[in-house]
């Protein structure tokens, strides 16, 4: 059974917005070829739970997870597991950062960050020029120095052994 939302004018619904945005990025991770996080998703093999998608998906997906909480986002609780209940919950920055993947947390962990006040941007774009986890962590409010080493786009950084 659908829900039948409230419209703009333009047709968009009003209601349950950010879940319904939430519900379309993960459908275009997994299922966009052209999407520019696909290869992560999609391409890794991740599918969304079958009830999830067609005419009432977004209807189940509501009914499974919930409305969106503010500052919260969707999550896998296993990153090699599929979108569907089990695996799925909305969670803050903080959990998401400790739940990553991403090479960075390899190196400095999200309490490390947030402990030092260093989002994981300015990390990142610290260990990608060169910096060594000590200097980017301490220097937390310092600029990045324009004419620090960088990698080439589309490669990965050198990173420090970890000790």
């Amino acid at each position: 059974m659908s829900i039948n939302y409230p419209k703009t004018r333009d047709g968009r619904t009003t209601e349950h917005k950010a879940t319904y945005n939430s519900w379309r990025a993960m459908k275009e991770r997994c299922n966009n070829p052209n999407y520019r996080c696909y290869a992560r998703y999609g391409g890794r093999g991740i599918k969304i739970d079958e009830a999830w998608l067609g005419k009432d998906g977004f209807t189940a997906f509501l009914k499974d997870m919930g409305e969106r909480p503010k500052d919260k986002t969707l999550d896998r609780i296993n990153l090699d597991g599929n979108y569907c209940k089990e695996n799925c919950r909305w969670a803050d920055q903080k959990t998401q950062l400790r739940n990553s993947s991403k090479v960075l947390y390899a190196i400095a962990t999200a309490e490390e960050l947030e402990n030092a006040r260093c989002s994981n941007s300015v990390f990142y774009k610290r260990i990608r020029r060169g910096w060594s986890k000590k200097r980017s962590i301490r220097n937390a409010g310092e600029r990045c120095p324009s004419n620090t080493a960088r990698t080439i786009p589309g490669q990965m950084p050198k990173m420090p052994k970890l000790r």
